[in-house]
């Protein structure tokens, strides 16, 4: 039988080099562990793992834990893209970069990152853009879908009065010239819609109620007026006028809130279903919305410290802005 060289090596020898082979190996285990352990598991937590357990196919798994960027955002990294929940408006999203998932009152909804859910809320109205539209800085907000003003009290009353604009680009289904009152939970509004070219009331989040254009018409071009008045009991009256051929629509709501807010405004709503249609170019255009005598409690809204709201797109460039408010709550809206 072939002997190695270790079977004819003396005891002492053996005995030598076996025991430095074991002191390699306790150096190697003792002097470098970072070489030798698993780095702990990351892990999903609050919000992260709620999302992540609705859509884990989606979302994939993590490869770091939560942290906080400078302007108080969480963040996460994952296999398919990042985690983040965002501070100003405290939702919680997932994106691949391509598209984003939103955990929302609503439920987990998807959109393109190019597009927006009117409900989503727009970003901070910022000082240059307040400079463009020659409005105060600090006295406005930007809203995917609203354009004109907005003051808030209690209110027991809010009128106004617009000229139906043309509209030249009908791809939205809806464009709409509007005065309203709401309590955040409960909105109750009326005005026309000049793509449809008919006048409508909608006691929101319930859809609106169309009146037939041969009871009241709403073309464009024509002179329209809203007055909303509180009867008491939760009993309001609603009050529509076409001022061109003075005919007259009205009828009673009964609406239990307690509005704290009242609004003359130029809207283009989201194409389709509110909750899961996001916004998509291109928006309706339409002339200049010249609005009169838009007043709250009977006192023009010029007096009541208002708010302006700019509209803007899914990439945060104006869409339609309103004038400077005068001191008889008249202004208008125009499309950019």
């Amino acid at each position: 039988m072939h002997r190695t060289a270790a079977a004819h090596a003396s005891p002492r020898l053996f005995n030598a080099i076996a025991g430095s082979i074991l002191a390699v190996a306790m150096w190697l285990i003792v002097a470098v562990p970072s070489y030798a352990q698993t780095p702990p598991a990351c892990k999903f937590i609050l919000g992260f793992q709620t999302l992540h357990d609705l859509d884990p196919a989606d979302t994939g798994d993590c490869l770091d834990n939560q942290a906080f960027a400078s302007n108080g955002d969480a963040l996460q990294h994952t296999t398919n893209g990042l985690l983040v929940w965002r501070k100003a408006d405290n939702w919680t999203a997932f994106t691949n970069g391509y598209r984003t998932w939103i955990n929302s009152k609503f439920g987990l909804r998807q959109r393109l990152n190019s597009e927006r859910f009117e409900w989503e809320g727009a970003p901070a109205l910022t000082s240059q853009l307040s400079q463009q539209a020659q409005l105060p800085d600090g006295r406005g907000y930007a809203s995917y879908v609203w354009a004109g003003y907005v003051t808030f009290r209690q209110v027991t009353m809010v009128s106004g009065s617009w000229v139906v604009p043309s509209v030249t680009d009908t791809s939205n289904e809806s464009e709409g010239e509007w005065v309203g009152l709401d309590d955040d939970a409960t909105l109750l509004q009326a005005g026309t819609d000049s793509n449809r070219q008919q006048a409508w009331i909608e006691l929101f989040p319930d859809p609106a109620l169309f009146i037939p254009k041969a009871t009241l018409r709403a073309n464009q071009g024509d002179a329209f007026s809203v007055t909303i008045t509180a009867l008491g009991g939760g009993q309001w009256s609603v009050r529509l006028q076409n001022q061109t051929t003075g005919d007259v629509y009205q009828v009673t709501r009964q609406f239990d809130g307690a509005p704290k807010r009242a609004e003359c405004i130029e809207e283009t709503p989201v194409k389709g279903a509110y909750v899961d249609t996001p916004m998509r170019a291109p928006y309706p255009r339409f002339s200049p919305v010249p609005f009169t005598a838009c007043s709250v409690n009977a006192v023009p809204m010029a007096q009541q410290d208002p708010m302006y709201t700019v509209r803007v797109d899914p990439n945060n460039a104006p869409v339609a802005v309103p004038s400077a408010i005068k001191p008889d709550g008249s202004f208008s809206v125009a499309r950019r």
